[in-house]
């Protein structure tokens, strides 16, 4: 039975455990209420003010909040699967190991919130800010974030799995050891000072063209990742697992491939002048038709390309 609590007015008020399923809490007042385990299973919070409210693992399952104010919340551990809460304001919350599943944040405001270790299978964030937020360890799958800043983000250890990223702005996004696998991230802003250290690409064939210009990917795991006709100029590949990877038609210029190993690469038609390519030993079966070598450093160029021609003839 549905109640009716339009407009409450309870900051601080002590709600541990209560039982609002189904409640109307349209506008209700909930600054610094502790809920605590609280159960707001279908509850109705739109535009409710609940900033520094204590939500830990309360039950806010299939409830909405339109505009909903939870500013500093204390949100651990919390089950929001499949609420509704876009435009909601969640600056410097904390969700930690929360249950986002299906949640709908479209264009809410979580910038330095914490969402580490938090589940967002299906999550819904299209446009939200999550400027420094801190997701590392969360598991995104089937997640769309296109269109978000994620400014700053840090996704240190994430999963993400069939993400949408399309058109989000990754200025100094933190990758760093996530596993990155059937990503969109076509129109992706600043991608290029972004950090992908000790990240691994599972399947990059959505990886085409891009911008990808400085980025570091040293000692990155990148077999069979596709990055045909990127722009990759200048980018850290020292010690990098590229076997398999389709290079072709990329911007190569000055990037550093010290040490990596390129067995079966492609790098047709690529431009790599001034490219490092010294210390490399696995090599085998890579192609290297129509490259641009110029001021490629190794041996030398003209004593790598005629080790190539020896060893690898077919491949030129």
């Amino acid at each position: 039975m549905e109640k009716h609590l339009e407009g409450v007015h309870w900051p601080g008020h002590n709600l541990a455990y209560a039982d609002l399923t189904q409640a109307s809490m349209i506008r209700a007042n909930l600054e610094r209420a502790n809920l605590e385990r609280a159960n707001l299973w279908r509850a109705n919070l739109d535009y409710a003010y609940a900033r520094e409210a204590c939500f830990k693992h309360a039950s806010l399952r299939e409830a909405r909040g339109q505009n909903i104010n939870l500013e500093r919340a204390f949100m651990e551990g919390a089950d929001l699967a499949w609420a509704y809460l876009p435009g909601s304001f969640l600056h410097a919350a904390h969700l930690a190991w929360a249950n986002l599943e299906g949640v709908n944040f479209r264009s809410a405001n979580l910038t330095f919130a914490n969402l580490a270790h938090a589940k967002l299978i299906n999550a819904d964030l299209w446009g939200a800010n999550l400027s420094q937020a801190n997701l590392e360890g969360a598991v995104l799958i089937n997640t769309s974030l296109e269109k978000t800043n994620l400014h700053g983000c840090n996704l240190a250890h994430a999963q993400l799995i069939n993400v949408n990223l399309r058109g989000a702005n990754l200025g100094q996004t933190n990758f760093y050891g996530a596993t990155i696998d059937q990503v969109n991230m076509d129109e992706a802003a600043h991608i290029q000072q972004a950090n992908f250290d000790q990240a691994t690409f599972i399947n990059g064939k959505l990886l085409r063209f891009m911008n990808f210009a400085n980025a570091s990917f040293q000692n990155r795991d990148l077999r069979q990742v596709d990055f045909q006709g990127a722009d990759l100029g200048g980018a850290n590949f020292e010690g990098a697992r590229l076997d398999g990877a389709n290079l072709k038609d990329t911007n190569l210029m000055f990037c550093n491939f010290q040490g990596a190993s390129i067995q079966g690469t492609l790098f047709d038609y690529a431009i790599m002048t001034g490219a490092n390519i010294s210390h490399i030993e696995q090599f085998q079966g890579a192609s290297f038709r129509g490259v641009n070598w110029w001021a490629a450093s190794c041996l030398s160029p003209e004593e790598f390309k005629n080790y190539l021609k020896k060893n690898f003839p077919a491949r030129f």
